[in-house]
C-alpha cells in the first residue's frame, strides 16, 4: 500500500497529497480502476460532471468502502462545477446531482472546473477545439462562489 500523507487546510480539514484522477476514464473501466486505486492506498478520488463517469466512480468508491471496511470520512472526494452551471441559480442543483450520481452523502471539495462560463449552441456538441460551438456568458465567479455550499 502506498503512503499518502495529507496536507492541513486552513479549515482544519486534511486533504491527501496524492489523488486518483478519473478524467477520460472509460465508463466500463473506471469502477475497477477506482477500486484498485483505493486498495493500493489512494484516499483522494478526483472526478467531474463533464467526465461523464461519476456514477461509475461512485460505484467503485461504494464497493471499496465495504470491501476494505472504510467509512465515507476515510475517502476525500472532489468533483467540479462545469462551465454551463456558473449561474448562481444552477450551482446547488449541479452539486447535488454530482453527489447523487456518486452515491455519496457529501463532497469534500467542489471546484469550479474552469473560470469561464459558456453553454453549447443549440444543435451542436461540446468540442474543446471548436470555440464556434460555444456561447460565452458573463457570470461573476464571486457570485458563483457566494452560493456557499460548504459547511462550517
Amino acid at each position: 500500500m502506498i503512503s499518502n500523507p495529507s496536507l492541513l487546510l486552513n479549515s482544519g480539514n486534511k486533504i491527501p497529497q496524492l489523488g486518483f484522477g478519473t478524467f477520460d476514464a472509460p465508463k466500463e473501466a473506471v469502477t475497477e480502476a477506482v477500486e484498485v486505486a483505493i486498495s493500493t492506498g489512494f484516499r483522494h478520488i478526483d472526478c467531474a460532471m463533464i467526465y461523464g463517469n461519476e456514477t461509475e466512480v461512485g460505484a467503485g468508491i461504494a464497493t471499496s468502502l465495504k470491501k476494505h471496511n472504510l467509512g465515507r470520512e476515510d475517502i476525500f472526494v472532489t468533483s467540479k462545477l462545469w462551465c454551463d452551471k456558473h449561474a448562481p441559480k444552477d450551482v446547488r442543483s449541479a452539486c447535488e446531482l454530482s453527489i447523487e450520481k456518486l452515491g455519496v452523502q457529501y463532497l469534500d471539495l467542489y471546484l469550479v472546473h474552469l473560470p469561464v462560463s459558456f453553454h453549447v449552441k443549440e444543435g451542436m456538441t461540446f468540442d474543446v477545439y471548436d470555440p464556434t460551438s460555444l456561447v460565452f456568458e458573463h457570470h461573476r465567479l464571486e457570485d458563483t462562489w457566494k452560493v456557499h455550499l460548504w459547511k462550517d
